[in-house]
């Protein structure tokens, strides 16, 4: 199995594109998980996918008690 990474600034075109309406703070801090996470034969759509559900689960969600 090979492990891929991608290159923040492919991350932020890609997201540029699929991602239109998210805000550079939230964008960067996506890009930044996105390109220190390495995926074994991940798609730059599913890694950006996991990190940005991930990341919205965790910081934009409110967690119940």
């Amino acid at each position: 199995m090979d492990t891929v990474s991608f290159k923040r600034s492919t991350i932020r075109k890609f997201m540029a594109k699929h991602y239109p309406g998210c805000p550079p703070s939230h964008r960067r801090a996506i890009i930044y998980q996105t390109s220190k996470r390495t995926g074994v034969d991940a798609t730059i759509g599913k890694a950006v996918g996991i990190i940005t559900t991930n990341y919205i689960r965790h910081k934009l969600t409110p967690m119940n008690a």
